[in-house]
C-alpha cells in the first residue's frame, strides 16, 4: 500500500474483554458509604492550552455559514462541563476496557461497482467494459394498501439510451435557446433536467415508438443497452424513436440521473464524459416485492445518516417528494431549499425509475426475494443510476458484534449488535459505573428490543453518575486570537474501511465490510501535538464547505472542579488515571477538546490537586500511601486492573497495547514525531490507495493495516 496519512488513529479493542468495576451494580449506593469502603473528593483541576483551543458556542446554525467563536458565559470564556465530561468518559472507557457502547449499528456500507468483485460469491455486476452483466430498468413504487415497495420491470426489463446532444437539439429547437451545452446539462440535478424535458416533450416526457425492420443504430456500436436514434417532429409532426420488429413497447420515457461534479466532467482524466440518458418502457405485468430490510439499506445509501433512518437526499429525495411518498419514509425532514413543485414528467411517472440486476442474463421475477438474507449476501440489487452502489456483505452491526462473541471466522449467520443493558453480561463497566447510564438511551428508532415488563412498563434502567464535572473558567479579560482560521474538516467516515477495520485475529492486517473476520479497528482518537498544522485543507475551493474558527491562545488557563461521591478506591484511581494518563514521568501528557483536533488544536494539559481533604469511608484495606496524594489511588487502580487481567490470562495493565497507545497519543512529543503522517488525506491520496485495496472488497483477502500499533507507540 502506498504511504498513507490521517489525522486520527484507532486504539485497538481486545475482543471479549470487558473489565467490571469493583462495585457490583446491586451494591451501588448514593446515600450511604459503600459496604467495602468508598471515597469522596473535590478535585481542583487547571487545564492549560498547549495549542490554540476553541469549544464553539454552537449558536447561529451551520458552522460553514458563520465564524465559530469560543464559548463565553457571563462574559468569561470557558470549557463547558458537558464537553469535559464527554472527553473524560471516553478516556475512562479506553483505560478500563469498557464496552464499545452505542454505535450506528444499523448502518450498511457500500461501494461503487464498476468492474465486478473478483472472487466474490455475491454481487458480480459489471456496469462497464466487455462482458457487462445484464442490467435491467424498472419502476419502483409504494403500494399503500400492501404497505410495501414493489418493483415492476420497464416492459420486458430492457432499456435503451438516448444521446444528450439529441435532447439538447430538441430543447434548442423548442425554446430557441442554443446556449445550453452538455456540460451545463450534466451539472444539473435530475429535477432540473426533467424541467427541460418537460418543455420539449410535453407528453409526460414520453417518446412514441416506431417499429422498423432495422433501426438506424450507430455503426459498430456494441452494447446491451443500445443507443436509439431520435427523430424530432416539426410543425405538428410527432417525435419518435425507432425499435426493431418484435418490440412490444408503445412509448419510451426519458430517464435522467443526478448531477456530475463539474471538475469530473472537465478533468483530463475523464476522456469520455457521460453522453447519454436512458429510455424506459412503461411497467410490465411482472412485479416483485422488495424486502423491508433491504429497502432500509437502499434508503441509507441515499440519505443523510440519522437515528430515525436517514433524511433522504439528492435524486431519491426529489422522487419521493414528487410522488408524495416522502411521508412514509423514516427520517424525512423538511429542508429550507426543498423545491415546491415538480414537473409533470415526475409527478405522472408510473413510479421511481431504478436499475436492477440479479447477476444473471435471465432474471426470474416470479421467485420472491429472501428478506432473511443480508442485502450484501445475495445477488439481486437495485440503484438510482447505472453505476450501482452495492452493499458490502456485512453491516456495521454485524462487524461490531464480532468484538463480543465467540463466533468463528467464516460464520455467515446474520446477527445484530446490541448494546448490553446494565444487568446484561458485559454491560457493567467502569464508564457506566462512574458516569451513569440510561438503558436504551439514544437507540435507533428502528430497534424493537425495548421489551415491556408484565405490567406494560419498559425495562430500561436509569443510573445516575457519581462524577460531576464543572465548567472550567478562563481568567477575566482573556482575549481570543486576532486572526481566524478557515478550512475543511471533512475526514473519511466508517465507509473508508482500510482505516476503520482490522482483522480480528491479526490486528496488523485489515479487511473490508465483506470480510468474515473484520472487526472495528478500535476507538477513534487524535494525537496531541505541540505544533498544530499551519496549513488547513481547503477541499475543492467551495466556500460552502469551509469552516471559519477563532481560537483562544496558547497558554490560556482554565480552572475548574470535579466532584466525586462514593467511589470505590479503584474507581477513584481510574478517574485520576484517565485525567493524568498515569504518573506523568515528565511527559506532560495531554487531552484534546473542541474544534480542529485533527489539525493539532485543542491540546490541554491537566494539573490536579485536591480542593479539600479526600474523605475516606471505611476502606479496608486502605491503599498503601498518602490518601491525599493522587498517586496512591492511581496505584490502587493499576493493581486492580493487573489482578483482573491476570485472571483472564492477559498481559499486565501497563503492557497492554491499548494502554500503551493511549499514553503515546497523549504525549505531544510523540505526536510531533509522527506529524508527517498526521496530515488530512487529500482526494488524490485516497484515489491512489483504492487500487491497492480493490481485491480486498470481495472479503477473500486481507491487506496490511495502514497504521500498525507498534509503529505508533
Amino acid at each position: 500500500m502506498p504511504p498513507v496519512s490521517a489525522p486520527y488513529r484507532f486504539i485497538p479493542i481486545t475482543p471479549n474483554l470487558v473489565i467490571p468495576p469493583p462495585v457490583p451494580l446491586e451494591d451501588l449506593s448514593f446515600d450511604t458509604p459503600l459496604s467495602r469502603g468508598s471515597v469522596s473528593a473535590r478535585i481542583k483541576i487547571v487545564w492549560t492550552a498547549k495549542t490554540p483551543v476553541c469549544v464553539g458556542d454552537n449558536e447561529g446554525g451551520d458552522d460553514t455559514a458563520r465564524e465559530v467563536t469560543p464559548l463565553r458565559v457571563g462574559g468569561r470564556y470557558c470549557l463547558p462541563g458537558p464537553s469535559l465530561r464527554g472527553m473524560l468518559r471516553n478516556t475512562v472507557a479506553i483505560a478500563t476496557f469498557s464496552h464499545l457502547g452505542r454505535i450506528n449499528s444499523h448502518r450498511h456500507e457500500s461501494h461503487r461497482d464498476f468492474t465486478g468483485l473478483p472472487g466474490s460469491d455475491y454481487h458480480q455486476i459489471k456496469v462497464a467494459g466487455q462482458g457487462a452483466t445484464k442490467v435491467y430498468g424498472g419502476w419502483l413504487s409504494w403500494e399503500e394498501d400492501r404497505k410495501a415497495w414493489i418493483l415492476r420491470p420497464a416492459g420486458s426489463g430492457s432499456f435503451y439510451r438516448v444521446g444528450i446532444d439529441d435532447l439538447l437539439d430538441k430543447i434548442h429547437q423548442t425554446d430557441g435557446n442554443d446556449t445550453l451545452n452538455r456540460t451545463d446539462w450534466l451539472i444539473k440535478d435530475a429535477a432540473e433536467k426533467y424541467d427541460l424535458v418537460q418543455t420539449c416533450l410535453p407528453s409526460a416526457g414520453r417518446l412514441p415508438v416506431r417499429i422498423v425492420d432495422a433501426p438506424n443504430r450507430k455503426t459498430g456500436f456494441q452494447s446491451p443497452w443500445p443507443k436509439l436514434p431520435v427523430t424530432w417532429g416539426e410543425r405538428g409532426n410527432v417525435s419518435f424513436v425507432q425499435l426493431a420488429k418484435g418490440s412490444t413497447a408503445k412509448a419510451l420515457q426519458v430517464i435522467c440521473t443526478g448531477p456530475m461534479a463539474e471538475e469530473n466532467i472537465t478533468s483530463q482524466a475523464q476522456t469520455a464524459p457521460k453522453a447519454t440518458e436512458c429510455l424506459f418502457a412503461l411497467p410490465g405485468k411482472q412485479e416483485i416485492e422488495i424486502p423491508k430490510s433491504w429497502m432500509e439499506v437502499f434508503h441509507q445509501f441515499n440519505a443523510d445518516p440519522s437515528r430515525d433512518g436517514g433524511n433522504p437526499k439528492g435524486i431519491w429525495r426529489d422522487w419521493l417528494r414528487a410522488k408524495n411518498w416522502h411521508q412514509i419514509t423514516p427520517g424525512f425532514e423538511e429542508k429550507r431549499d426543498d423545491r415546491e413543485t415538480f414537473p409533470q414528467v415526475m409527478t405522472d411517472a408510473p413510479g421511481i425509475p431504478v436499475f436492477y440486476t440479479n447477476g444473471t442474463e435471465d432474471f426470474d421475477l416470479s421467485q420472491p426475494l429472501d428478506g432473511t438474507l443480508s442485502p450484501g449476501r445475495q445477488t439481486f440489487w437495485f440503484s438510482l443510476s447505472r453505476v450501482f452502489r452495492m452493499p458490502h456483505a456485512y453491516g456495521v452491526g454485524e462487524v461490531a458484534r464480532r468484538l463480543y462473541t465467540t463466533d468463528q471466522p467464516g460464520d455467515t449467520t446474520e446477527r445484530t449488535y446490541d448494546v448490553p443493558r446494565l444487568t446484561n453480561p458485559l454491560g457493567w463497566d467502569f464508564a457506566r459505573a462512574l458516569f451513569g447510564e440510561v438503558d436504551g438511551a439514544n437507540r435507533d428508532s428502528r430497534e424493537d428490543d425495548r421489551d415491556a415488563q408484565a405490567d406494560g412498563t419498559k425495562r430500561e434502567q436509569a443510573l445516575k453518575g457519581r462524577v460531576a464535572v464543572g465548567f472550567a473558567w478562563a481568567p477575566q479579560g482573556t482575549k481570543p486570537e486576532s486572526q481566524t482560521k478557515s478550512g475543511v474538516f471533512g475526514q473519511p467516515r466508517e465507509s473508508f474501511w482500510p482505516f476503520y477495520l482490522r482483522d480480528r485475529d491479526n490486528p496488523d492486517r485489515g479487511g473490508s465490510y465483506s470480510s468474515a473476520s473484520a472487526i472495528p479497528a478500535g476507538r477513534k482518537r487524535t494525537y496531541a501535538r505541540t505544533r498544530p498544522d499551519s496549513q488547513w485543507p481547503q477541499g475543492n475551493g467551495n466556500e460552502n464547505t469551509l469552516s471559519t474558527l477563532r481560537f483562544l491562545p496558547v497558554g490560556t488557563r482554565f480552572e475548574g472542579e470535579i466532584r466525586v461521591h462514593n467511589l470505590a478506591p479503584a474507581e477513584f484511581g481510574a478517574l485520576l488515571w484517565a485525567i493524568t494518563f498515569g504518573p506523568d514521568e515528565g511527559h506532560k501528557r495531554c487531552h484534546q477538546i473542541g474544534r480542529a483536533k485533527g489539525l493539532g488544536h485543542g491540546v490541554i494539559h491537566p494539573e490536579i490537586s485536591f480542593a479539600a481533604p479526600v474523605r475516606v469511608h471505611q476502606c479496608d484495606p486502605l491503599p498503601e500511601g498518602d490518601p491525599q496524594n493522587p498517586k496512591t489511588w492511581i496505584q490502587a487502580f493499576v493493581d486492580y486492573m493487573d489482578q483482573a487481567l491476570d485472571e483472564r490470562d492477559e498481559a499486565p495493565y501497563l503492557d497492554q497495547q491499548a494502554i500503551r497507545m493511549l499514553q503515546a497519543m497523549a504525549t505531544p512529543e510523540r505526536g510531533d514525531q509522527l506529524a508527517a503522517r498526521l496530515k488530512t488525506g487529500e482526494l488524490p491520496d485516497f484515489a491512489s490507495w483504492r487500487p491497492e485495496t480493490k481485491e480486498i472488497i470481495s472479503g477473500n483477502w486481507t491487506c496490511p493495516y495502514p497504521f500498525p500499533v507498534n509503529d505508533e507507540i
